[in-house]
């Protein structure tokens, strides 16, 4: 790794650390998109479910910072297998309006449990 690379690594946001390490993983990577609450449970519960079959991208960043971040969360968008929301608010309908333009496809659930049955399906999926 060049010097310059080392630096931005360490100065890279969560989501584009992520988004890093999804190009070195053979599980299927899904992007976890959605609602954003104080604590999110609901994001840690499916992480601990189903990771252990599939790479999370997740763009919850408490500090996120719209200038900075922003394109590493399209990044994330790019790179997934997979894009799901889950309850978004103003931000997720943002990002599907950009996923219609480019043409790329997502799932959107209102419901945790159906977005579970969604990603149980996957777990089989590989890349």
């Amino acid at each position: 790794m060049t010097k310059l690379a080392s630096c931005l690594v360490i100065i890279a946001s969560r989501i584009l650390k992520d988004v890093l390490k999804s190009k070195k993983t053979n599980k299927i990577v899904v992007f976890l998109g959605g609602e954003c609450s104080d604590d999110n449970q609901w994001r840690k519960d499916i992480k601990k479910e189903f990771s252990n079959r599939i790479f999370f991208i997740d763009p919850y960043d408490p500090d996120w910072d719209p200038e900075d971040n922003i394109y590493d969360e399209l990044a994330g968008m790019m790179v997934a297998d997979k894009i799901v929301f889950y309850r978004g608010g103003k931000g997720s309908k943002k990002e599907k309006k950009f996923l219609d333009v480019a043409g790329n496809k997502y799932v959107e659930f209102d419901s945790l449990d159906k977005l579970g049955q969604y990603l149980e399906g996957l777990k089989g999926d590989s890349r």
